[in-house]
C-alpha cells in the first residue's frame, strides 16, 4: 500500500467524525471499557513520558499516530530540562464529559512531584476500544 492509503486507514475515525465518505466502512461499536479509567491512565502515562519515566512507544496502542508524534516531540524537548522525579505522577482530579457514546473528553490535574500539570484528552472509539485523538499537557 502507498503512504496515502496507509494514512487513509489510520485516519478512518477522523472521517467518521467529520461526516466524510468512509468507503462503506461500518462505524465501530461503542467501547465497553470505562472512559474515566482510560483517561486517568492516559493522563498519568503521558506525564510519565514527558518526565522521562516511560518510553513514548508504550503509548502507541492508545494514541492516534499524530498524537503520539506530538507527545514524542514534547518528551524530547522536556528531556533537556527535566529533573529526575522521585515518585510517580498522581492524578489529583479528573472530569469526564460524554459528547457521544463514541466520543469522550476529559480533563485531569496531575501532580508529578515537581509540577502540577493540566491534561486534556479526547477519547474516541477505535476498533472497539478507546483511543486518544487529542492530547494536551500543560
Amino acid at each position: 500500500p502507498t503512504l496515502t492509503e496507509r494514512i487513509r486507514v489510520l485516519r478512518a475515525d477522523d472521517r467518521l467524525l467529520t461526516g466524510e465518505e468512509t468507503d462503506g466502512e461500518e462505524p465501530d461499536a461503542p467501547p465497553t471499557g470505562d472512559p474515566a479509567l482510560v483517561a486517568r491512565r492516559l493522563a498519568t502515562a503521558s506525564v510519565e513520558v514527558i518526565t522521562g519515566r516511560r518510553p513514548a512507544a508504550q503509548m502507541a496502542r492508545w494514541l492516534a499516530p499524530g498524537v503520539l508524534d506530538a507527545l514524542r516531540s514534547r518528551a524530547v524537548l522536556a528531556r533537556h530540562t527535566a529533573l529526575h522525579l522521585t515518585h510517580a505522577p498522581n492524578v489529583r482530579n479528573l472530569r469526564i464529559c460524554l459528547l457521544d457514546e463514541r466520543v469522550v473528553e476529559a480533563t485531569a490535574v496531575v501532580d508529578d512531584g515537581r509540577r502540577v500539570r493540566a491534561v486534556a484528552v479526547r477519547l474516541e472509539t477505535h476498533r472497539g476500544t478507546w483511543r486518544a485523538t487529542a492530547l494536551e499537557v500543560g
